[in-house]
């Protein structure tokens, strides 16, 4: 019987190895920034300034800059279902999953594993926004910094960092952090002036960000505006997002009229294009969701009704500005509970959707 157990889990596992491959050597997959991969191949090495790889008998290198992200084929279950559930938004799923990955696995030779485990542990326990786990993100951030000092994450480490410490208040050393960043000369010049300038705005993104949660919204809107202004070619996608924030901005600053007009300036842009590039679509949806915001404090509750409702039914490629779209939908169904039979039934069918579809948002807390 003992003998039988032994043959029928040799075989699962035979199984299992040539359904998922986990744990081979030859099978990872490099996916490029351009869409296209790479896969069945071997990687040597992986840092902020370049992959190495072996495919067939070819030893190769490319730019780090070249590289969307890499799956390794010898990954764990436990690190794979932390990736699906990072990806999925379940933060703290994904905190347990990846600490699974530190603590059970052997990394022996996958020097990787132990490197991508503590980073996304770390990005996981700051995106769950609890003091306890936001001090434990700058501890796991520091000491990916000093175990893997050319790690490919150090950027988005040092950045977590800056982050994990503007959520503990310490302004100061987040700021110190990100100088940093700036001041790495093996960074520089693996990445060059090209790669370094992408740095700096997402820098500078980060402190527009830390004046915004300090209520300094008129700086906040200033450092926005810049990087609005100066990095819509090199950086197309943070320069949307500050496009979107200076207007969030003038809103926190009382100058409805002005966030009114500045969002429709931005709407009327996009009026006549039939597709929209993705941080195209993002601007657009930051446009409409502050938009809908403005209209509902000024009481303007049918125009709301229907700018809040392109977001809801078109932009879910913008799942934070989504999530604004739904809560101020059920806030003017709020407004109206008086004069409308369903209107308050309606508003909890917005709140629970927001609750439903993105429950690690801010915008949950906000709920009445």
């Amino acid at each position: 019987m003992k003998l039988g157990k032994v043959l029928l889990y040799v075989l699962l596992a035979s199984w299992v190895g040539v359904c998922f491959v986990w744990g081979q050597a030859g099978i990872d997959t490099i996916q490029w920034e351009d869409g296209k991969k790479t896969a069945n191949v071997v990687v040597k090495s992986f840092d902020f300034a370049q992959v190495k790889y072996k495919e067939g008998e070819a030893e190769k290198t490319a730019p780090t800059s070249k590289v969307s992200r890499i799956d390794y084929g010898d990954a764990p279950s436990s690190f794979k279902k932390g990736m699906s559930s990072y990806s999925q938004g379940n933060w703290a799923r994904a905190y347990d999953l990846f600490d699974e990955s530190l603590s059970k696995s052997k990394f022996g030779a996958r020097k990787w594993l132990d490197e991508y485990s503590t980073f996304y542990k770390a990005e996981s326990a700051r995106w769950l926004k609890e003091k306890a786990k936001s001090d434990e993100a700058r501890r796991l951030y520091l000491d990916l910094i000093k175990r893997f000092p050319k790690s490919s994450h150090l950027v988005n480490a040092r950045i977590g960092l800056a982050q994990a410490l503007s959520a503990l208040g310490k302004y100061e050393e987040a700021f110190g952090a990100l100088k940093e960043l700036r001041g790495n000369s093996d960074l520089s010049a693996a990445l060059g002036s090209a790669g370094m300038s992408r740095v700096g705005v997402q820098i500078g993104y980060e402190k527009a960000r830390m004046l915004e949660m300090q209520e300094d919204f008129s700086g906040a809107r200033s450092a926005y505006q810049e990087i609005a202004s100066s990095a819509a070619s090199s950086a197309p996608t943070f320069a949307a997002q500050s496009r979107g924030k200076v207007g969030e901005m003038m809103v926190r600053q009382g100058d409805l009229s002005g966030a009114r007009s500045y969002f429709e300036t931005i709407r009327g842009e996009f009026s006549r294009k039939s597709s929209l590039a993705p941080h195209e679509g993002v601007l657009l949806a930051a446009a409409l969701a502050g938009l809908g915001e403005v209209l509902f404090a000024e009481k303007k509750y049918t125009e709301a009704r229907r700018v809040l409702a392109v977001v809801i039914v078109e932009r879910y490629d913008a799942p934070e500005q989504h999530a604004k779209a739904l809560y101020y939908m059920g806030r003017v169904h709020d407004a109206l509970k008086d004069s409308e039979k369903t209107a308050e039934s309606m508003a909890q069918r917005y709140y629970q959707r927001v609750r439903s579809l993105h429950s690690q948002s801010e915008w949950v807390s906000r709920i009445p």
